[in-house]
């Protein structure tokens, strides 16, 4: 197959971290003619994720009526019969779900990127249980897993290790060397000698935010010479700004919303801290290790596949938020620990994580060459 028409299904209510990953992915030139299927996208809605696609000359398609399963099956649908694609690339629980019914009705070929589990609520729950069923049923050619936690999950559901298919996420390397954004990216003031510590995501309960705010406050106690930002939109945003008020806490954490400009918010970090409860393989983790940020982490998911503590970063058991200030305090103390460690995460992600490599691989599954013939 030398072309293949590959339709991507993704569900977006913004640019985060599934989004990203398939952005990366389809950056790269590798020749698979690509369209996207977006979910949850009202026509006419301003969503970063689809600007993005539009400026890489990529089809989107937006799903049209209320937003059901039964719209989205007739967009998925639709999208089948008008592009007439080989393959099915499903990102998410609900898409799997439509895209083994519709790649079993059309006959298509059908892949699966799990990104992460959630488990926000009862139904997500249902939703995820279901698609693995699907993904053990149906006829899925491949599950690619972002983590070992992921692949595990899926070994353990006693898939076919023959369809499992380990593929952390990937990014572009940096295209000069890293160095401090120069200008006004924040609308805040900061002390000459206050470092920058933040948070960078969806603002739900998987990422942490609330565990960042608590590791925060116990660093306020200790020192005084820092800034915190968290950077990101979510459904916790009032409870966050609430909880921050409560405590006392304004002039120390700065809510800056949801930004488009992730790269230059992270060169502006000293540390970046990562305090969730579940993850793959978080690309705000990725893209920071690359531009030689510090970064401490709780162990969860891919991370410590990516993060090796002492050696590019600092590792906390998951929950542990005294450890974790106390990580983020040694860091704060020691501007060469700080170095050294950005340094290696650096070496790391240019030898492991570039997408570039991702791409390829990706389009010889779509073509069933080489070890995915057959």
């Amino acid at each position: 197959m030398s072309n293949p028409q590959v339709l991507h299904i993704i569900s977006s209510s913004g640019l985060y971290g599934a989004e990203r990953v398939l952005l990366n992915q389809l950056s790269v030139d590798t020749g698979v003619e690509a369209a996207v299927l977006c979910l949850g996208v009202e026509s006419g809605n301003k969503n970063p994720f689809v600007a993005a696609l539009t400026k890489l000359n990529i089809d989107v398609i937006l799903e049209k009526g209320k937003g059901g399963t039964a719209d989205a099956y007739r967009a998925l649908r639709h999208a089948i019969c008008t592009l007439r694609p080989d393959v099915i690339h499903c990102h998410g629980y609900k898409e799997t779900i439509l895209g083994c019914i519709a790649g079993l009705l059309f006959q298509k070929r059908v892949i699966v990127t799990q990104h992460g589990f959630t488990n926000r609520t009862r139904k997500i729950k249902w939703y995820n249980q279901l698609a693995t069923w699907c993904c053990r049923l149906f006829a899925v050619e491949k599950i690619i897993c972002v983590s070992d936690s992921i692949l595990k999950y899926y070994q353990d559901q006693k898939i076919d290790p023959q369809r499992l298919l380990l593929l952390p996420n990937a990014i572009h390397l940096p295209s000069s060397e890293p160095e401090r954004v120069k200008g006004d990216v924040f609308s805040f003031e900061r002390g000459e000698n206050e470092l920058l510590i933040g948070f960078i995501g969806r603002l739900s309960s998987e990422k942490g935010p609330d565990r960042f705010l608590e590791m925060i406050s116990k660093l306020s106690k200790e020192t005084a010479r820092f800034k915190a930002i968290v950077v990101g939109g979510g459904p916790l945003i009032r409870e966050l700004e609430a909880w921050v008020t409560k405590a006392g806490l304004s002039e120390k954490i700065v809510f800056c919303g949801f930004r488009e400009d992730v790269e230059d918010i992270i060169r502006c970090l000293d540390i970046l801290v990562m305090p969730s409860r579940t993850e793959g393989t978080p690309m705000v983790l990725l893209e920071a290790m690359a531009l030689r940020v510090s970064v401490a982490a709780f162990s969860v998911g891919g991370i410590p596949a990516v993060v090796q503590h002492g050696q590019n970063g600092m590792l906390a058991p998951d929950g542990d938020i005294d450890m974790l200030a106390s990580h983020v305090m040694s860091l704060m103390n020691d501007a060469g620990l700080r170095d050294r460690l950005g340094e290696s995460a650096s070496q790391c992600i240019a030898e492991h994580y570039n997408i570039c490599r991702q791409g390829s691989l990706l389009a010889s599954l779509y073509r069933k060459e080489g070890a995915y013939a057959g």
